[in-house]
């Protein structure tokens, strides 16, 4: 058995790697290899949570040693009033910056996020602003002069942002967008852009529009299917009032997605059927929040079975028939579409996992999805019931190790813009 003084350094560095945050502490004071090999996992992530932390920690990194902050990649500022003066101390002070991740700063203005640009902008590879108010358009403009290598761009409840602002970042070989909760007047001034600037990110493969609106999504979806525009597009998010869904030719158009997020779209049987038909690459699929009025009142009523089918947008047959269309299928997202758990009685075999009881589903697990796919018959119940008696014969439910409808919000997963955001 190997003495843990006598590792050689790459086994370390190793092992370290699969260690979460919390312990890596104590990992830095078993000797001095370890201590050498947990340092740049330490420090790789500078975070801070709130106003009050910020000065302590702030003040540890000006203390910090030179050899230290250069180990720094990623800066997350979470709920705090972040200041002109603050962001020039992690500018000075972090002299690798890739990541930079602010969620509440307020204070900061043009003058210290042009000279960030300019300075961290060669090594800058992501940026999230959520939210800003005293940015303008000279700090994107500066943005897109350095920032050569931004592949990572969340922008969320800004002020300001208009076509001008995508134009600026054209020559930014983005990878992923995200933007959202912007007013109306925002998405129509970003609607601008759609026909000139938003074709030049042609590397896209991840597209995030949360609480969009219709004046801004239905001209983007209508330009991504005329000039297939996005060719590497592999993972979509829409949702928020009610949005216009993608078209059929949208979906022909885009092949490869893998992931997509339709949540409250008023997604449809017909909806279904073109995702099946013409994504068979798809892994992931939301739809939650796709529910009609008459299925709401069923269902605050206590209704019987069959007024809970006939008024629900999305029915247990779209299901079962999308399940079968799409090889790949591994989770299906379907909360608030109050789908009756007794229309899929081969999952009876299945433990469940809720934060609450109900008698719908909320989430489909990749055992859920094999079973459905292995037992349903085209969609028809009475046989999934029959197969699944069968195949299921004698099987508790207590003995299945698997779990569905687990609420753990797998859209976390696409956090795909926060590439090497620290969530220990």
């Amino acid at each position: 058995m190997a003495r843990l003084d006598v590792l050689p350094n790459e086994i370390i560095s190793l092992i370290v790697y699969d260690v979460r945050r919390r312990d890596l502490y104590q990992c830095a004071r078993i000797n001095r290899s370890f201590h050498t090999a947990t340092t740049p996992r330490l420090w790789a992530t500078l975070q801070i949570k709130t106003t009050e932390y910020a000065s302590k920690r702030l003040r540890c990194l000006i203390l910090a040693r030179p050899w230290v902050k250069q180990h720094i990649r990623t800066v997350d500022l979470q709920r705090l009033t972040l200041t002109d003066k603050q962001l020039e101390v992690i500018m000075t002070h972090v002299p690798y910056l890739e990541r930079l991740f602010i969620n509440g700063g307020y204070h900061f203005t043009d003058a210290s996020f042009q000279r960030l640009a300019q300075q961290h902008g060669s090594t800058l590879t992501s940026l999230s602003l959520f939210p800003y108010h005293h940015l303008t358009q000279r700090s994107f403009d500066t943005l897109g002069k350095h920032a050569h290598h931004l592949r990572h761009l969340r922008l969320r409840r800004c002020k300001g942002i208009s076509a001008a602002t995508l134009l600026a970042l054209t020559s930014c070989p983005l990878e992923s967008l995200s933007m959202g909760y912007f007013d109306v007047e925002t998405w129509e001034a970003l609607a601008e852009a759609i026909p000139v600037h938003l074709v030049h990110f042609d590397r896209l493969t991840h597209v995030e529009i949360t609480s969009g609106r219709s004046v801004f999504v239905r001209p983007l979806l209508q330009a991504t299917t005329t000039t297939n525009i996005w060719p590497a597009l592999t993972h979509l998010q829409l949702d928020g009032y009610e949005l216009q869904l993608p078209e059929r030719g949208f979906l022909q158009a885009h092949p490869h997605i893998t992931m997509l997020e339709l949540r409250d779209c008023q997604v449809t049987d017909a909806t279904l059927a073109m995702i099946g038909a013409f994504l068979p690459k798809l892994t992931y699929l939301d739809v939650s929040y796709n529910a009609t009025e008459a299925a709401i009142e069923a269902a605050s009523s206590d209704s019987d079975e069959d007024e809970m089918d006939a008024g629900c947008a999305i029915s247990p047959h779209a299901v079962r028939r999308l399940i079968m269309d799409c090889p790949l299928l591994t989770r299906l997202d379907l909360r608030s579409c109050y789908i009756l758990r007794s229309w899929f009685p081969e999952l009876a075999t299945l433990r469940r996992r809720l934060y609450r009881d109900s008698s719908y589903l909320f989430k489909l697990n990749h055992k859920a999805i094999h079973l459905i796919r292995a037992s349903g018959r085209g969609g028809d119940t009475a046989a999934a019931a029959a197969a699944a008696a069968v195949a299921h014969e004698g099987v508790a439910c207590d003995d299945a190790d698997a779990y569905y409808d687990v609420y753990d919000y797998p859209s976390r997963e696409l956090g795909w813009w926060l590439g090497g955001h620290d969530t220990d």
